[in-house]
């Protein structure tokens, strides 16, 4: 998935009772923009967070199977950011760059 400064991705999932508490998010890229690097801007139900991707080789916004250089932008979630029952996550790159989207995954830290 090439995201780019003008997509949004968003999610709803569902969080089991009990299990709402800091977590850790992280988004893996197989190729990112040389420059500008990518910004990244994160809304988990309707708190706003921040990350940062590094350059990459940027070429898989032209080439999408060309092996290239992948990384991960991690963002902690604080307690009471997630809630039991549904919960929205929102992304997208807040400058004008891109990176091509691998996989995500949350994982609920130890209180």
């Amino acid at each position: 998935l090439l995201m780019t400064g003008n997509r949004r991705v968003r999610f709803s999932f569902a969080v089991k009772p009990g299990f709402a508490g800091p977590a850790r998010l992280r988004l893996h890229t197989a190729d990112q923009a040389n420059a500008p690097a990518p910004q990244l801007k994160v809304t988990v139900n309707g708190r706003r967070f921040e990350a940062s991707l590094p350059g990459g080789l940027g070429i898989q916004n032209s080439d999408p199977a060309h092996l290239a250089f992948p990384c991960t932008a991690e963002i902690t979630l604080s307690g009471g950011t997630l809630v039991g029952g549904e919960n929205s996550l929102e992304i997208r790159v807040q400058n004008d760059s891109w990176f091509t989207w691998d996989a995500i995954d949350l994982i609920k830290c130890a209180d």
